[in-house]
């Protein structure tokens, strides 16, 4: 579990808590593809049992919160403690091992093809980031939600790549805080980028301790900036830490990568 945090107050630290306590008690069923609560409460996929922990962290909130005129003082910011203990006990690998495609299989929508304009047909395979899969991504930006987090992890380095970055992908093993390396050479000298890539649903918004903890592995490392790259969008505790640090770390949300997709060089060449 993370260290709790000193400065933390009483309706903060039992929201953690009652969290963390729902994540002990929950049991990960491999053979029916399941994680259960105590209280017998099924969970068949990511967002419900994320969006769960929410809820118990937020009603711990209100029970200790002080009021006034009827009013919580302070309302419930609950987000990263859900995060930290998905992240802690691999909840999102034990779904999407479950659920991964058959090698060769990985493709959008349906178990073989997607229909495209009108009845051309058309078999977009994931195994392979290219023009191909670029250009129906940008027609249709939210079948990145369908993209497994190692192929989010190489669209986003191919469109740097064609921004005129030089990137690297960290291994899959490899737990540094950071996705990609990208290194963009000017006249007046080397920018060093270090790329977080979190593949969430639309529902799921990156919290304001990914923001700080890619801010800290950028200044560990010394790069020049970070960015944080998510299919999602941010909650408003990060944006505000990012307000503070908009030197040091980009966010790019959803809306920001339907851009970069229309805007893929080799889309415009591609006839």
């Amino acid at each position: 579990m993370r260290n709790k945090r000193e400065d933390e107050m009483v309706w903060e630290r039992k929201a953690r808590e009652a969290i963390e306590q729902a994540m002990e008690d929950i049991e990960f069923d491999e053979i029916r593809g399941v994680a259960v609560l105590s209280t017998q409460k099924e969970f068949g996929e990511y967002n419900a049992l994320y969006h769960k922990l929410i809820q118990i962290g937020e009603d711990a909130w209100t029970d200790y919160v002080p009021f006034e005129g009827g009013e919580a003082v302070f309302e419930p910011s609950v987000d990263g403690y859900a995060e930290n203990v998905i992240i802690d006990h691999n909840v999102e690998e034990f779904f999407e091992t479950l659920t991964a495609p058959d090698e060769g299989g990985e493709i959008f929508a349906s178990a073989h093809y997607l229909s495209l304009a009108g009845s051309k047909i058309l078999r977009v395979d994931l195994e392979t980031i290219n023009g191909e899969l670029i250009r129906y991504l940008a027609r249709h930006p939210e079948k990145m939600y369908e993209l497994q987090p190692r192929k989010f992890e190489e669209l986003i380095a191919e469109l740097l790549r064609d921004m005129g970055y030089q990137v690297e992908l960290t291994p899959c093993t490899r737990d540094g805080g950071f996705d990609i390396r990208a290194v963009q050479k000017s006249a007046v000298g080397t920018a060093l980028a270090l790329v977080e890539c979190k593949r969430f649903g639309p529902n799921q918004k990156a919290g304001v301790q990914v923001v700080r903890g890619l801010y800290g592995v950028v200044e560990a490392e010394k790069a020049t900036t970070g960015v944080i790259a998510t299919t999602s969008f941010f909650t408003k505790d990060a944006k505000a830490f990012h307000a503070q640090q908009k030197h040091r770390i980009s966010l790019v949300d959803f809306d920001k990568l339907a851009g970069f997709l229309k805007c893929y060089r080799k889309l415009q060449t591609a006839g």
